[in-house]
């Protein structure tokens, strides 16, 4: 039943500009470099960190449990680690044949082909090598079923491998993939929110109004004892000065009674200064349509009060949102309408208008009221504002108001703190020729999935300084504003701000931060044990990847020799403080035969030689420096076309073909060194970045690794 205070909120996560590599070709025409940005562009719409968090996750998930959640972490954070882990889910295939997710039915076909000529099992005699090629070739084939039948890529782009294996209760022959698309999430946000329902079961809010004026109030305005008249003021004599102003509790429940009926009943309770009073309130949700929904509110006691609140989508870009309330059948009831509609299709960008008629009278209806005085007249408005805001925090609003009243505009903006462990602050000020200035700080901090906490300080001519606490748990909140000088102070406005800061940043990194790290660390070591058996099975179906490439590799790599083309020398994937050194100083010439010098027979004997003789290692430590990283050189090659290697971004490429994952949990990175017309060359790339090769620099970054004579 309040007035809107944001009459539009969208949330899209923001796309990250891609990376450059750390070196990079300088001769190599923008194709490649293109393909890359345009990848990472596309890809990484859905924010893609690389946390321990995620795996952590991801891990827990494949174990069923969802119990090693590090206490510290923000809710939203998890919730989004979470969506994170589906997501790779919704990847992988992608990452099987080394595509787009919007990759079309002909680039599809075109990736198998090129995999499948390379996999099949009648190219490899040996049979190892035949057993390897038709592990790799059922995975390859999976991945085209999946990806060129188009409802099967509609369900698995929306609830991933999970999805594929479901029974579904509607029918998708027939379906266009946007009727699918919507059905699906419909289905989704059906889920979450019986998820949300069986969580919580009731929403409360208590607001105590606290006055605190005599703890800094000069001592003349303090009030003491009449014995004590004209003497010294204690600490206690400021703490007798606090006192409540207004208490207001708040306590309320919901119900679905058909799929489109939602009824609540909500109890307010109100005291102030001694004098208090109740209503039980009944709330009416109707959504009559996917574009138009109704909530009727009314007080079941005196004093009476509806408010009918109407929400009508036009289209994606426009919806409008109108509240009608009034007290009494004796004026007409007041309406506020607001216009939203979206600018951009890039960003979040909107604009809004919101017209608030006030108090108004039609002929003769409201006009005696109007002028007996015994009712509050409320005079009209017209607020025009842009606001712009995203999931994590991240935004800001700039809008004005004009009225009978009071004439005004405001701006704040909103920002993600890491360095206060992810706290998210929003700061802004107004200016009016009635209200005055008023600038505002406030910061909320999820310290558990469920427990946020909020502090904000707001100072105003007139007004004062005003300190506001909060706390929220399951649908249970908790505010306490606390005037401490009903006049401007800039000191109390500047230590009422600086010192939560710092306080906070203090807890954070003496404590919150070192404890949610040891508890990670904990965590991720546990899981990566529990999990060994998952990774030695990633880990054997890599060396089958590479074994049945090897092949293909060495026939790319001299066919590019021949063109003076791309030739991969040496690549790893993994942890980067574990990456060998490169033992890959000398001559082009002589680095190509030192790297691809050897037949396939013996490349495919010896890399599994290699392997074998860190299996002991591998079998008992768990975290030995050996096992953090891996030898990428053969799939890299083979993914070699046309002297370039492209990679998608926005994914990592533990799921590419000859990949695996060989630091769960940690932050990794694939470092390549490479032959391109016969000068040296290094890039690196972190785990979800689009990778390039050749690549185009600036000029900063256009001179080549120089070789020098072994």
């Amino acid at each position: 039943m309040d007035d809107i205070d944001d009459p539009y909120s969208q949330s899209r996560p923001a796309a990250r500009p891609p990376r450059r590599a750390e070196a990079v070709e300088s001769q190599a025409g923008p194709s490649a470099a293109g393909a890359a940005q345009s990848s990472s562009s596309s890809s990484s719409a859905r924010s893609s960190p690389s946390s321990q968090e995620e795996d952590i996750l991801r891990l827990e998930a494949h174990n069923g449990t969802r119990n090693g959640i590090a206490p510290g972490a923000s809710g939203s954070q998890y919730e989004e680690s979470a969506d994170e882990t589906k997501d790779r889910d919704k990847d992988r295939l992608y990452a099987v044949l080394n595509i787009e997710r919007d990759a079309t039915e002909d680039q599809v076909r075109e990736a198998y082909r090129s995999l499948a000529v390379a996999l099949h099992p009648d190219k490899h005699l040996e049979s190892s090598a035949k057993a390897a090629a038709q592990s790799r070739f059922r995975e390859v084939q999976r991945a085209y079923e999946v990806l060129s039948d188009r409802e099967k890529r509609s369900v698995y782009d929306y609830f991933g491998e999970e999805g594929l294996t479901s029974s579904w209760t509607i029918s998708t022959r027939g379906r266009t993939p946007e009727e699918l698309r919507a059905e699906f999430e419909r289905q989704k946000l059906g889920r979450r929110s019986k998820e949300v329902d069986e969580l919580v079961k009731s929403k409360g809010e208590y607001t105590a109004q606290i006055d605190a004026t005599s703890m800094f109030a000069p001592a003349k305005r303090v009030m003491r004892p009449p014995n004590r008249a004209g003497t010294e003021v204690t600490v206690q004599d400021r703490w007798n000065g606090l006192k409540s102003g207004q208490l207001v509790g708040k306590h309320g429940f919901s119900m679905q009674i058909t799929e489109r009926i939602a009824l609540g009943f909500t109890g307010q309770m109100v005291s102030r200064r001694g004098m208090g009073s109740g209503n039980l309130i009944g709330t009416l949700k109707t959504q009559w349509s996917p574009k138009l929904s109704f909530e009727l509110s009314t007080t079941l006691m005196a004093p009476q009060l509806a408010v009918l609140k109407t929400d009508y989508t036009l289209n994606e870009f426009t919806s409008i949102q109108t509240i009608i309330s009034g007290q009494t059948i004796a004026i007409p009831p007041a309406i506020n309408a607001t216009l939203v509609q979206r600018l951009s299709t890039e960003s979040t960008l909107a604009g809004y208008t919101s017209i608030r008629s006030g108090s108004y009278t039609i002929g003769p209806w409201g006009r005696e009221a109007a002028s007996s005085g015994m009712l509050r007249m409320d005079p009209p408005s017209v607020t025009v504002g842009l606001t712009s805001s995203k999931m994590d925090g991240n935004g800001w609003s700039a809008s004005t108001t004009i009225g009978v009243a009071d004439c005004n505009i405001s701006l704040d903006r909103g920002i993600t703190a890491k360095w206060l462990g992810g706290a998210t602050l929003r700061g802004g000020i107004g200016l009016g020729l009635a209200s005055g200035v008023n600038v505002f700080i406030n910061g909320d901090r999820s310290v558990t999935d469920n427990i946020k906490l909020g502090f904000g300080v707001t100072g105003g001519v007139p007004g004062g300084v005003t300190i506001r606490l909060k706390f929220n748990r399951l649908g249970q909140r908790i505010q306490v504003p606390i005037l401490l000088s009903p006049a401007p102070r800039s000191d109390l406005l500047v230590l009422s701000t600086a010192i939560p800061l710092v306080g906070l940043y203090a807890l954070e990194q003496l404590y919150l931060a070192p404890t949610k790290k040891q508890k990670v660390g904990r965590r991720l070591e546990e899981l990566r044990r529990e999990n060994w058996e998952l990774i030695k099975e990633r880990r054997q179906g890599a060396r089958e990847g590479v074994k049945v490439l090897t092949g293909q590799a060495r026939k790319k790599a001299a066919a590019e020799r021949l063109k003076g083309g791309l030739i991969i020398l040496e690549a790893f994937y993994g942890r980067a403080d574990v990456l060998p050194a490169t033992q890959f100083f000398g001559e082009p010439e002589d680095l190509d035969r030192r790297a691809w010098k050897r037949s396939t027979a013996d490349e495919a004997g010896e890399a599994i030689e290699e392997q074998d003789e860190t299996s002991a290692t591998f079998e008992t430590d768990v975290f030995a420096a050996s096992n953090l990283f891996c030898d990428v050189r053969i799939p890299l090659q083979a993914l070699v076309n046309k002297s370039k290697l492209v990679v998608p971004g926005g994914r990592s490429k533990g799921n590419l073909l000859g990949f695996y994952d060989p630091a769960m949990g940690e932050k990794k990175v694939l470092r390549v060194r490479y032959l391109f017309r016969n000068q040296l060359h290094e890039a690196i790339f972190e785990d979800k970045e689009a990778v390039a090769a050749p690549m185009r620099g600036d000029s900063s970054a256009m001179t080549p690794i120089l070789t020098t004579s072994a």
